[in-house]
């Protein structure tokens, strides 16, 4: 939030409870300062829709109701829309659709490998990952981590999903061990990776392997 002030294409506040809140909120009624918003992300993000996004709330600021503009261009679009019918091609739509969902965006795909890294120092997060992930093109890799260093892990090209930390040796704050171990359980369900590995700590307790091990297949968890 505070790059994207400084950048000038949004407006920042500390939190729910700061000061300033009301008065940001304002500003971007403001249709002059909107606009200038708008083109700002125009010329930070061309072409990802932010532009749009930005429209999209300052209008919600102003008390409007805007309807997203979808299923309005192209011929897939207008298959989509007709098949909303109960006789629509549904079931070769969402196969159609799926296929393309997959050929955008890889990283969707099930992983090749499936990297925990908790507990990874700060400053040694890329080092790790760049080594566990030499030989692998990074879109079909998970990694699971305990890390808000979300600017690296982007960088990286790999996708990731955000574990609570470990909870401190004696203290009970936050999630525990068994709670941390459900939450891999779902985020690796249905994913299948074909393999597993930890570059940090705690790979016994919640992938069934040493830190620093890789399996020949499965995750173990």
């Amino acid at each position: 939030a505070r790059w994207a002030a400084t950048a000038g294409v949004a407006l920042d506040v500390a939190g729910a409870d700061d000061p300033a809140l009301e008065d940001r909120l304002a500003e971007l009624a403001d249709p002059a300062r909107a606009d200038a918003l708008a083109r700002a992300c125009s010329r930070a993000f061309p072409g990802n829709g932010a532009a749009d996004a930005a429209d999209l709330v300052v209008r919600m600021v102003g008390g409007e109701r805007p309807a997203p503009r979808v299923r309005d261009r192209r011929r897939l679009n207008r298959w989509l829309r007709l098949s909303s019918h109960r006789v629509g091609p549904s079931l070769p739509l969402v196969a159609a659709l799926g296929a393309r969902d997959l050929a955008r965006h890889p990283e969707r795909r099930s992983p090749y490998l499936a990297v925990l890294a908790m507990g990874v120092p700060a400053g040694e997060l890329a080092t790790r990952l760049t080594a566990a992930t030499a030989d692998l093109p990074r879109e079909r890799v998970l990694v699971l981590t305990d890390s808000t260093d979300f600017a690296t892990l982007r960088r990286l090209g790999v996708a990731f999903e955000l574990l609570p930390r470990w909870p401190d040796r004696g203290r009970r704050a936050g999630a525990g061990p068994e709670e941390i171990r459900a939450r891999v359980r779902v985020l690796l369900a249905g994913r299948r990776p074909l393999r597993a590995l930890s570059v940090g700590q705690h790979g016994a307790e919640l992938l069934g392997i040493e830190d620093g091990a890789e399996p020949g297949r499965g995750t173990g968890s």
